[in-house]
């Protein structure tokens, strides 16, 4: 019963560590498109 319980919330550990993974991505992306566009509206003012 114990051991089920420390498995489940091993997995539940897991699982949310992969979604900060997927975010910080999310979030670098992000980060890569607004300094990509930014760098292109710097360029077309001046």
């Amino acid at each position: 019963m114990l051991r089920q319980t420390i498995s489940k919330n091993h997995n539940c550990f897991e699982g949310s560590r992969h979604v900060d993974q997927v975010t910080a991505g999310q979030l670098y992306l992000n980060y890569l498109a607004y300094l990509f566009w930014t760098a292109l509206l710097l360029d077309q003012i001046s």
